[in-house]
């Protein structure tokens, strides 16, 4: 085991010609190691190769060489020595070593994020995903990396994901969307996605997508849509239930007037057998009159009496609106010797909404202001239509005794009521709130006006602010 010959590399590490190979200057385990493996080959005539660290001492670095071992032998085939050669392969090490725990640390960052992550070739297989994406798919990265959609994903959710990815990689700037994807065991997942593309130096193209879970958002989005709705016909159904007082006395005086009429023309006929040409028209002008006052109130009582949250958005003439919401609850204001005071603007106000929902509000506004007014010396309501920078406006304000500063937050709140117990659910201004931010308008307490003022603002149609600007 001793050295015949050795490079300077070598002699570094104690291996000398003439030294004793054990005598190295390196650690004992590394003497043992090499020792065993040349006196294998010695033995055996085997060629060997390892890797191995070595070190000085306890004060120098450790360095890393690849090794190979392979027997001498004489001129009769007898194996008289063993050649040891090594690669120092530190730097390549140390490098791996950097990239490994590179890749640990991006690893362990991405996995650390709830959001699911993958990223995806130009042929739209998987290259990686995090955690959390794999526990969307119920599957480990080994299960699908490499893989494209279809080996993983059903038919039709493959399909889709594709059209998004293709989208992302022929667009210049990210792709956002809002998904939802059925997956093979039969769950869902609904996601607010990113998509975008990099592309390396070599040219390669590579998709990175952020699928942001609103599954449960999108749950609770729904049950308080259906609260909303609860909330809405509670507040619908108490409506109609403050104007079902009045709506007898609302059709039984134009009733009455019909069967005064039709008793006249009877009775005038059965007298002198015939009727005046002019006494007829005009008793006929008088029953289509009240007739049309039925049915504008039938047509009132229809429209707030259904549920209309599902109704397509159309253009509504707010003048008209207000006048058949008016109709339908006018003889409560006789009957309570209520002026009402209605300002028409003097060009058309059309919006787009609800025409049923937009009438829920002025019925409410008029509720309201009914009941601050009622028993007062000079009960009064006014309401005003107009326009205001391209937006239709409806004001509704009365001659009580106005809102107080303190309670002016709470309005708007769900069940707030200042009315007597047993009168009012607290609902209908929140309700009539939520109605207006559905038409991407506005319900407000405007007291530039009046401390009892409620202003409705609700956008213009297109074509009805081209007019107006004409």
């Amino acid at each position: 085991m001793k050295v015949v010959f050795a490079n300077d590399v070598a002699a570094k590490y104690g291996w000398t010609p003439s030294r004793e190979f054990v005598a190295a200057d390196i650690a004992d385990t590394s003497k043992l190691h090499f020792e065993f493996e040349i006196q294998s080959v010695l033995l055996l005539g085997t060629v060997t190769d390892g890797e191995i660290r070595l070190v000085k001492n306890e004060s120098d670095d450790w360095r890393f060489f690849l090794y190979h071992i392979f027997p001498l032998f004489d001129e009769s085939q007898r194996i008289v020595g063993a050649t040891l050669t090594a690669a120092d392969v530190t730097a390549q090490r140390e490098a791996e070593n950097r990239l490994h725990q590179q890749t640990e640390f991006i690893e362990g960052v991405l996995n650390a994020i709830p959001d699911p992550i993958y990223v995806k070739d130009r042929e739209h297989r998987w290259i990686y995903g995090n955690q959390a994406f794999s526990k969307v798919l119920g599957k480990k990265l080994s299960d699908y990396k490499n893989k494209s959609n279809d080996d993983v994903l059903p038919y039709e959710t493959s399909m889709i994901i594709k059209a998004y990815d293709t989208d992302a990689f022929q667009s210049s700037v990210p792709v956002e969307m809002e998904e939802t994807l059925s997956f093979t065991d039969g769950h869902y997942f609904t996601s607010l996605s990113k998509r975008t593309h990099f592309q390396f130096q070599d040219g390669r193209k590579v998709l990175v997508a952020v699928l942001r879970d609103i599954s449960e958002r999108k749950k609770l989005e729904s049950e308080l849509q259906m609260s909303r709705s609860k909330q809405y016909e509670a507040a619908r159904l108490a409506t109609l239930g403050e104007a079902a007082g009045g709506i007898a006395h609302e059709i039984n005086n134009p009733l009455n007037v019909i069967l005064g009429i039709a008793e006249l023309i009877k009775a005038t006929v059965e007298k002198k057998g015939m009727i005046e040409k002019e006494k007829l028209f005009d008793y006929c002008d008088r029953l289509v009159k009240y007739s049309m006052r039925i049915s504008k109130i039938i047509k009132g009582l229809r429209s707030i009496s259904r549920d209309a949250s599902q109704d397509p958005f159309v253009d509504v003439h707010l003048q008209v609106l207000v006048d058949e919401t008016i109709e339908f609850c006018h003889q409560q204001f006789v009957n309570r010797s209520i002026e009402l005071k209605v300002k028409n603007f003097s060009e058309p106000v059309i919006i787009t909404g609800r025409y049923a929902q937009v009438s829920q509000i002025i019925l409410n506004l008029v509720n309201n202001a009914k009941d601050a007014v009622e028993g007062l010396p000079t009960p009064q309501i006014f309401i005003e239509t107009l326009i205001e920078d391209d937006t239709g406006v409806i004001r509704v304000w009365d001659s009580g005794p106005g809102i107080s500063v303190e309670i002016e937050p709470k309005l708007m709140n769900p069940f707030f009521t200042t009315k007597p117990v047993g009168k009012g659910t607290g609902l209908g201004l929140s309700i009539s709130k939520t109605i207006a931010l559905d038409h991407k308008g506005t319900l407000i307490l405007n007291r530039k006006i009046s401390n009892s003022c409620f202003e409705l603002r609700i956008p213009l149609v297109q074509n009805s602010k081209k007019s107006t600007a004409a």
